[in-house]
Protein backbone atom coordinates (compact mmCIF):
# COMPACT_ATOMS: atom_id res chain seq x y z
CA UNK A 1 0.00 0.00 0.00
CA UNK A 2 1.00 3.23 -1.00
CA UNK A 3 0.24 6.40 0.66
CA UNK A 4 1.44 9.92 -0.46
CA UNK A 5 2.27 11.53 2.83
CA UNK A 6 2.69 14.58 1.15
CA UNK A 7 -0.67 14.84 -0.59
CA UNK A 8 -2.23 14.08 2.38
CA UNK A 9 -0.44 17.20 4.25
CA UNK A 10 -1.47 19.86 1.64
CA UNK A 11 -5.21 18.67 1.33
CA UNK A 12 -5.65 19.39 5.44
CA UNK A 13 -5.55 23.07 4.90
CA UNK A 14 -8.72 22.46 2.04
CA UNK A 15 -10.93 20.96 4.81
CA UNK A 16 -10.42 23.90 7.14
CA UNK A 17 -11.35 26.26 3.92
CA UNK A 18 -14.64 23.90 3.49
CA UNK A 19 -15.63 24.08 7.22
CA UNK A 20 -15.14 27.87 7.31
CA UNK A 21 -16.84 28.90 4.45
CA UNK A 22 -19.41 26.67 5.43
CA UNK A 23 -20.13 28.71 8.46
CA UNK A 24 -19.82 31.49 6.71
CA UNK A 25 -22.62 30.25 5.02
CA UNK A 26 -24.59 29.29 7.74
CA UNK A 27 -24.36 32.35 9.44
CA UNK A 28 -25.54 34.60 6.23
CA UNK A 29 -28.54 32.35 5.26
CA UNK A 30 -29.56 32.46 9.41
CA UNK A 31 -29.36 36.48 9.37
CA UNK A 32 -30.87 36.59 6.17
CA UNK A 33 -34.23 34.36 7.38
CA UNK A 34 -33.70 35.98 10.60
CA UNK A 35 -34.41 39.13 9.20
CA UNK A 36 -37.69 37.89 7.48
CA UNK A 37 -38.93 37.07 10.72
CA UNK A 38 -42.64 35.68 11.19
CA UNK A 39 -43.29 36.64 7.25
CA UNK A 40 -46.32 33.98 6.49
CA UNK A 41 -48.86 35.41 8.65
CA UNK A 42 -50.89 35.16 12.07
CA UNK A 43 -54.11 33.24 10.15
CA UNK A 44 -54.74 29.22 10.62
CA UNK A 45 -52.91 28.68 7.41
CA UNK A 46 -49.88 30.73 8.73
CA UNK A 47 -49.49 29.01 11.99
CA UNK A 48 -49.99 25.84 10.36
CA UNK A 49 -46.87 26.26 8.23
CA UNK A 50 -44.68 28.28 11.61
CA UNK A 51 -45.65 25.42 13.55
CA UNK A 52 -43.76 23.29 11.35
CA UNK A 53 -41.43 25.36 9.57
CA UNK A 54 -39.05 26.62 12.89
CA UNK A 55 -38.44 23.11 14.19
CA UNK A 56 -37.55 22.20 10.64
CA UNK A 57 -35.15 25.45 10.46
CA UNK A 58 -33.46 24.76 13.86
CA UNK A 59 -32.95 20.75 12.10
CA UNK A 60 -31.17 22.22 9.45
CA UNK A 61 -29.30 24.90 11.27
CA UNK A 62 -27.82 22.06 13.75
CA UNK A 63 -27.18 19.62 10.81
CA UNK A 64 -25.26 22.10 8.84
CA UNK A 65 -23.10 23.13 11.75
CA UNK A 66 -22.38 19.42 12.77
CA UNK A 67 -21.42 18.68 9.23
CA UNK A 68 -19.00 21.85 9.61
CA UNK A 69 -17.61 20.55 12.74
CA UNK A 70 -17.05 16.83 10.89
CA UNK A 71 -15.40 18.05 8.04
CA UNK A 72 -13.17 20.49 10.08
CA UNK A 73 -11.99 17.03 12.06
CA UNK A 74 -11.80 15.20 9.30
CA UNK A 75 -9.08 17.64 8.05
CA UNK A 76 -7.39 17.32 11.23
CA UNK A 77 -7.58 13.12 11.10
CA UNK A 78 -5.91 13.04 7.66
CA UNK A 79 -3.05 15.10 9.18
CA UNK A 80 -3.00 12.57 12.07
CA UNK A 81 -2.95 9.77 8.86
CA UNK A 82 0.00 11.16 7.35
CA UNK A 83 1.99 11.48 10.35
CA UNK A 84 0.98 7.80 11.58
CA UNK A 85 2.39 6.47 8.03
CA UNK A 86 5.17 8.98 8.26
CA UNK A 87 6.26 7.74 11.53
CA UNK A 88 5.64 3.91 10.68
CA UNK A 89 7.37 4.28 7.66
CA UNK A 90 10.07 6.27 9.56
CA UNK A 91 10.03 3.00 12.05
CA UNK A 92 10.39 0.66 9.08
CA UNK A 93 13.38 2.13 8.08
CA UNK A 94 14.90 2.14 10.66
CA UNK A 95 14.61 -1.70 11.09
CA UNK A 96 15.66 -2.07 8.11
CA UNK A 97 18.89 0.28 8.30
Amino acid sequence: MRVDITALREAVPAFGVVASTLDLTLRRLANALDAEGVCWGADEMGRTFGDSYRPAVATVRDAIAALSASIDEIGRTVGTVADNVDAAEARAQARLG
